[in-house]
């Protein structure tokens, strides 16, 4: 039995094969009050007309089988590109994982927590040696946007700043 999503799936596919505005074959309404019978009926009809020159998704075909629909042979099946895409990217994401290294912000919060009080010039110059590669002027603007309020919020600590320098209380 095809499901409510496969047979909207299907009708937005088959939808593709015709001018939305032939008022002689107007377009399936896909839509939430669209039901397994309506799309059934409304698939069936469109099927009935599919020809040369006209291409279905794989998934499509399959689905009008399920239905005993059958597929003409001059009709083009087109194979999923988005389940390749969607593997290609979740076999990606495993090769690239490297072991998470602190960013810029979590290294501010270190070093407030090791080393206070510490000014932002001394928290800054310490950045700069760890992230050699960013910009000084973008860590200065985070050290000064994250101490003391926005980093005590977020660390859930209270961040002061005294005469020496930021520190945890």
């Amino acid at each position: 039995m095809a499901t409510l999503k496969q047979l909207q799936d299907a009708a937005m596919d088959l939808n593709s094969l015709y001018d939305e505005n032939d008022p002689e074959y107007p377009p399936i309404k896909v839509n939430t009050k669209s039901t397994v019978a309506f799309l059934t009926e409304a698939i069936t009809k469109v099927a009935a007309d599919m020809g040369k020159g006209d291409s279905i998704l794989e998934a499509t075909a399959d689905l009008l089988t399920e239905l005993e629909i059958d597929v003409p042979a001059e009709v083009k099946i087109k194979k999923e590109k988005k389940e390749k895409a969607v593997k290609d990217k979740k076999e990606k994401s495993t090769k690239d994982k490297k072991e998470k290294v602190p960013g810029v912000i979590s290294t501010i919060f270190n070093i407030v927590s090791d080393k206070g009080p510490i000014t932002k010039e001394k928290i800054l110059a310490l950045l700069e040696k760890k992230f050699p590669d960013k910009d000084s002027n973008s860590m200065l603007g985070t050290i000064k946007v994250q101490l003391p309020g926005r980093m005590s919020k977020e660390k859930g600590v209270n961040i002061v700043n005294t005469e020496k320098g930021y520190q945890i209380q």
